[in-house]
């Protein structure tokens, strides 16, 4: 359940959104941690999320977090367990999302995390090659290139590679604000998906325009591409499932789509979906129920990857980027 003191969703105007990682010096526990890099944010956040090392306790980083935030403009909140961070030491890594100056002034786009694997789970570095020559593709079919991106999340199965995936993201996104997350503690396949968002060059003419671009596999169940013009922009906080069942899926996107409809928009004008299994089974019943919710003729960009664990043990959560339909 969320908690009273902090919003179910947040709206604000995407010209002035500012995307961020930030980590904390590597020293404490995950609650230390995360208050330490909570303190070193903008005091004007919309969207925190919080990937937390494997065995640390994920509800006490919850509580921490939100008990931070709530003084730097009351964000929605998410919290993910890993099975590694990039950053020496590190128990806690935040992405975040705040209003700053109008930078975007022809919108945004999010672009889905670009899957390659191999056989061999340590050797990530080809895998990240493959992953960025297709993000270079959906980007070319927004008209953008890497100087526009501005963040990149890569999730590995191994960061063995993590130097490697350093140069060549940061040779790719020069300005970017970058995360790298091993999303298990053990894989049996090699595995890397970045995303993006990325600052637009030109309005798409429209609230929200999909894309699925030549080069790269098609599926019905997401876009590629999702590009938001100039407007606004809500985004919903974590919803975590209370069980396994059809009805436990169906609760979370119903709730999701409640928060959503309070700030005048709806699941059916998704954007990005965030989804965060703990299994294969998890995943499956994703796959089953939530299109029930969204929009099966105008899927929304999408990152769907089986995580290590979530707060209390939930076996899924979810959260979502919408275009506001309303006011």
């Amino acid at each position: 359940m969320i908690p009273l003191l902090l919003a179910a969703a947040v709206v604000a105007d995407i010209q002035n959104l500012t995307f961020g990682v930030t980590s904390s010096e590597a020293r404490g526990n995950a609650v230390e941690q995360v208050r330490q890099a909570a303190r070193r944010m903008s005091k004007n956040l919309v969207s925190v999320t919080a990937f937390v090392l494997a065995g640390e306790d994920l509800n006490a980083v919850r509580s921490a977090l939100e008990a931070q935030v709530v003084r730097r403009g009351r964000p929605v909140v998410a919290v993910v367990g890993v099975g590694g961070l990039a950053e020496p030491g590190a128990k806690v890594v935040l992405e975040h999302v705040s209003v700053g100056r109008a930078h975007n002034l022809h919108g945004i786009a999010f672009v889905a995390g670009q899957p390659a694997s191999s056989e061999k789970p340590a050797e990530v570095a080809p895998l990240v090659e493959k992953s960025l020559a297709d993000l270079r593709k959906a980007h070319a079919a927004a008209a953008v290139d890497g100087a526009d991106v501005l963040r990149v999340t890569c999730y590995m199965s191994s960061l063995a590679d993590i130097n490697a995936a350093r140069r060549l993201t940061e040779k790719e996104f020069p300005n970017a604000a970058r995360n790298y997350v091993q999303l298990v503690r053990s894989a049996d396949r090699g595995f890397v998906e970045c995303e993006t968002v990325v600052r637009l060059r030109s309005a798409p003419g429209e609230a929200l325009k999909l894309i699925q671009p030549e080069g790269l596999s098609r599926s019905p169940n997401y876009s590629h591409v999702a590009m938001l013009g100039p407007g606004e922009v809500v985004f919903s906080g974590s919803h975590y499932a209370a069980g396994i069942q059809d009805s436990d899926a169906r609760a979370l996107f119903t709730s999701l789509d409640k928060a959503l409809a309070a700030e005048g928009s709806g699941l059916r004008h998704v954007a990005m979906s965030s989804l965060y299994p703990t299994s294969t089974a998890a995943a499956e019943l994703i796959r089953r129920i939530r299109f029930d919710f969204y929009d099966r003729t105008r899927p929304p960009a999408s990152t769907m990857l089986v995580f290590e664990s979530l707060p209390d043990a939930a076996p899924f959560a979810a959260h979502v980027v919408a275009f506001v339909s309303r006011r």
